[in-house]
């Protein structure tokens, strides 16, 4: 079964044996053209090339001075990252929350220089109702542990503190936020030197 959101259907007329397929033109099949390959079909066989479009991995917004990129939200039981050989972990602080990660990416694309201050204000996750949540902490709430946990640096590094980033720079880096389970996120907010907002599709993540 294809998920993708886009698909798009060409022929390829079998003039010769397929390893010797050299410079053949592929088109879009329109109306007109169904027309005519409907008789064409009669007289020459066909190769039959479905090509889809995958959904995005990351969702872009432009600002007067700011440009956004985040990834489709992940739900995540725990996550956990590594610095100066230490290892750490980050989980939900009540049993009916999951954490929810997403990677954002800031970039100056006008002002000579912009500063950041990436914190529990400077950005949050929406859900269907409009209710915001927060980013998570990473160095508040994170817990160090004897061993790296199974999706140790999957979502790192983390987006948080001070940058300064000069005109045609960017920042990136994970976002983790707590949400009650089965919460619908419909988008992310981003509140730092103006405010842009990024909208998921309609799925539960």
């Amino acid at each position: 079964r294809m998920n993708a959101q886009h698909c798009r259907i060409c022929l390829i007329p079998l003039l010769f044996p397929i390893n010797r397929l050299k410079g053949v033109m592929i088109a879009s099949l329109t109306p007109l053209r169904g027309l005519l390959s409907l008789s064409a079909c009669l007289l020459t066989p066909f190769i039959v090339v479905v090509a889809c479009s995958p959904a995005p991995e990351a969702i872009e917004v432009r600002g007067h001075i700011l440009q956004m990129s985040a990834t489709l939200p992940k739900q995540v039981s725990e996550l956990g990252y590594s610095e100066s050989e230490l290892s750490y972990a980050l989980r939900p602080r009540s049993s009916a929350s999951v954490l929810v990660t997403s990677k954002v990416t800031v970039s100056n694309s006008k002002a000579a220089l912009t500063s950041l201050l990436i914190d529990e204000r400077a950005v949050s996750l929406e859900d269907e109702t409009g209710k915001r949540y927060r980013p998570v902490n990473p160095l508040e709430r994170r817990e160090a542990v004897a061993r790296p946990i199974s999706n140790d640096n999957t979502y790192a590094p983390y987006l948080w503190g001070i940058s300064e980033v000069f005109e045609g720079y960017s920042v990136s880096g994970w976002l983790y936020f707590e949400v009650p389970r089965d919460t619908k996120i419909r988008g992310l907010v981003w509140d730092q030197v103006e405010t842009l907002r990024v909208f998921f599709p309609d799925q539960k993540r």
